[in-house]
């Protein structure tokens, strides 16, 4: 027992915190009589809860950057080797955020953060393909397993975006990116779909 204690490692992160809760809970069901908590086990679960939210903070604030990153203005004067440089700067955000939106809770604080209706009104119709795929993929990242995400992008018209970039954007990266994002999204059940439809119609008749 002392062995498996030694080895055990902190959860980085909340879903990391429920499945020390499910482990904690399935040796519960052990006939064996309870022993009282240790004081070295009762600083381990305050250690690794401090843990859990200084690090949910830390993403947050990563986040927060990422988004200043994309948020800058691009100045047509700048020298070939500052737009390339700054170009590299908005593709690493992109990666950067897709990365941490694997966590859901991410997922959701950066649609409350405003990250999503940015990757839509500048990063999936950038001049630069990498930059679109990029926001392709960020935005499969969030959406994926979340319907609370995937409805507030069907929403804001998200679907009509991609599916646009789906058909006509001359990368061929954009349009494998756009329709895995599309596919993400649709993972809401006829509801959401008959939603999405309704949007794109009403959208089309605009437009024309």
């Amino acid at each position: 027992m002392a062995e498996g204690r030694g080895n055990r490692h902190r959860p980085r992160n909340l879903q990391g915190v429920l499945q020390m809760a499910v482990e904690a809970s399935s040796a519960s069901e052990d006939p064996a009589p309870r022993e009282p908590m240790t004081q070295e086990r009762m600083e381990f679960l305050r250690g690794a809860l401090a843990e859990v939210c200084k690090g949910q903070m830390d993403e947050v604030e990563q986040m927060k950057r990422c988004l200043e990153v994309l948020c800058r203005d691009e100045c047509k004067e700048r020298g070939s080797e500052e737009e390339e440089e700054e170009e590299d700067e908005r593709e690493e955000a992109l990666e950067t955020l897709s990365e941490l939106c694997e966590n859901l809770d991410n997922a959701r604080d950066l649609m409350k953060l405003g990250g999503l209706d940015l990757c839509m009104s500048r990063c999936l119709c950038h001049s630069e393909a990498g930059i679109r795929w990029r926001a392709a993929q960020l935005i499969a990242s969030c959406a994926q397993n979340m319907p609370e995400v995937q409805f507030y992008l069907l929403n804001q018209g998200a679907l009509l975006l991609l599916l646009q970039l789906t058909d006509h954007d001359a990368n061929n990266t954009v349009r494998v990116k756009a329709l895995y994002s599309v596919s993400c999204n649709f993972n809401i059940g006829y509801l959401g779909i008959h939603k999405a439809c309704d949007r794109i119609l009403g959208l089309q008749q605009r437009i024309d």
